[in-house]
């Protein structure tokens, strides 16, 4: 009977370590809502507001730069909370059209680095979902909804909200000629860069994808490179959804 306590005793005692430590790795969790409204972790900021954007300042700030054990950021959280930061210092000294520039780029910031902590699916599906679910997947048109998007160009004329091109920022614009797009460079280029003229030292593994591959860095420039056999050309992944459909994404270039 003794030994059986002991081991008992043991395996909880291991329980509660590992609860402990999976408690003290949880990341950080980040939230946005419309219009302005950021949530780190319990921390609410209305980014609207100049108080709270100078409280976010603060907390960003700080979390940025501890290396607390008990709270870790992520390499994508800790990047898009230095680019908001860039941006709010930059929104409360600048005037004008500029300011709104600015602040647009600040709120699609915010709302990309709360992206990377919503789920693709829901957490727990019950016996009791299943036919209220199967129901709403039968039936999901395309921009026809209850409420309308907040991104729409204004167009007061168009009843069909599906014919209205979202606003332009950093991940999409519309193209003024397709013809004219060089989609063999792609990407607003006029030619293809070269990474052999210089040195790239080792800055981390790359963590994302299904290929091996490391990133690298030289001075300023900072590049993700990945590791496997090319067997057709990468066109489709890089001149043409920029050239034709307007997606503003990281350029594929091949080394």
């Amino acid at each position: 009977m003794p030994r059986v306590l002991t081991h008992a005793t043991t395996i909880l005692h291991a329980i509660i370590v590992l609860l402990s430590l999976s408690a003290s790795a949880a990341e950080i969790s980040f939230s946005f809502r419309e219009p302005a409204i950021f949530k780190i972790g319990k921390a609410r900021f209305n980014l609207a507001v100049p108080e709270d954007l100078a409280r976010f300042t603060n907390s960003a700030a700080r979390l940025v730069e501890q290396n607390s054990s008990a709270q870790s950021l992520s390499k994508k959280d800790r990047r898009g909370l230095r680019e908001m930061l860039r941006l709010s210092t930059q929104v409360s000294w600048v005037h004008g059209s500029a300011k709104s520039v600015i602040y647009h780029q600040l709120l699609e910031v915010a709302a990309a680095t709360a992206n990377n902590h919503r789920p693709p699916i829901p957490s727990y599906v019950g016996l009791p979902d299943l036919p209220f679910r199967f129901v709403d997947s039968l039936s999901n048109p395309v921009a026809r909804s209850k409420k309308a998007a907040a991104n729409l160009c204004d167009s007061p004329a168009v009843s069909d909200l599906s014919l209205l091109d979202p606003k332009p920022s950093t991940f999409w614009q519309r193209q003024e000629s397709i013809s004219l797009a060089n989609l063999y460079a792609g990407f607003d280029r006029l030619s293809l860069p070269r990474f052999d003229h210089r040195m790239w030292a080792y800055h981390g593994p790359k963590t994302s994808g299904g290929n091996p591959g490391c990133e690298l860095i030289s001075g300023t420039q900072r590049i993700k490179v990945t590791f496997r056999a090319v067997r057709r050309a990468n066109f489709s992944r890089a001149g043409l959804p920029c050239g034709t459909h307007g997606l503003r994404a990281s350029p594929p270039d091949q080394i």
